[in-house]
């Protein structure tokens, strides 16, 4: 059996694929507030490249990350966007959390 070197690897040959990106330009330490707030300045860099807060479902980003084995970790922010906009739709996104992605031109 073969070893796998890589993470985006893994995750790209299963029946679904995952699109992956290059590492963030941010260490997974440089994230302040927990994982809804890490995921959020991934969004701010997504809007940052692409223009906008229409993140693919699949759209996954690549992350360092020194408390896993192989030093990175794979973080599905289409995913978590989705799951965003859901929340919001039911009444149940925090009102600030929801100011914050208002603000960056995040929408329903």
């Amino acid at each position: 059996m073969a070893m796998f070197r890589s993470t985006a690897f893994v995750f790209t040959t299963g029946i679904k694929r995952t699109r992956t990106r290059p590492l963030s330009s941010k260490p997974a330490s440089a994230f302040e507030g927990g994982p809804w707030h890490e995921k959020y300045l991934l969004l701010e860099e997504y809007k940052s490249k692409h223009g906008d807060c229409r993140v693919p479902s699949r759209y996954a980003v690549i992350v360092d990350d020194s408390s896993t084995s192989n030093g990175a970790a794979l973080i599905k922010l289409g995913v978590w966007v989705a799951e965003q906009r859901r929340h919001h739709k039911n009444g149940k996104l925090n009102a600030n959390r929801y100011e914050m992605l208002a603000n960056l031109g995040f929408s329903r």
